[in-house]
């Protein structure tokens, strides 16, 4: 696994839009199961488009998602993880983000609630080539 992904605390998720052009986003990543991996919700734009392609291309980055022109990408494949395995993912990110975590995932899933909004979650893990 590379040190580069090890090491970093954002990447750049890229998936494949319809129309093949390349949508990134920042992500938390943390190591699993032999690859990466990072929690999500389930309805969120970057999962819709892994249903229709699971090739992903990532890259370390910035909290704002700046990829710098020096930065390795890498390409894999990414699979959706729901029920206990995405369980498994969010306990590795809330343990190595564990300030944030706390500051920004649980408020907003506790505010999703009391809206009446049950947020369903799960998890994406990469496979890299």
């Amino acid at each position: 696994m590379p040190r580069e992904l090890d090491d970093a605390k954002y990447i750049s998720f890229g998936t494949h839009r319809a129309d093949g052009s390349m949508a990134r986003t920042p992500v938390w990543i943390v190591p699993f199961e032999g690859g990466y991996a990072f929690s999500t919700e389930g309805h969120s734009h970057k999962v819709r488009r892994l249903a229709s392609n699971s090739r992903v291309d990532i890259a370390p980055c910035t909290i704002r998602g700046v990829v710098d022109p020096s930065a390795p990408h890498f390409s894999g494949s990414a699979e959706i993880l729901t029920g206990t395995r995405c369980d498994e993912v969010e306990k590795v990110v809330a343990r190595k983000y564990f300030l944030a975590w706390w500051l920004m995932i649980v408020p907003n899933e506790w505010w999703s609630r009391l809206r009446g909004k049950n947020p369903i979650s799960v998890a994406v893990k990469i496979t890299l080539d």
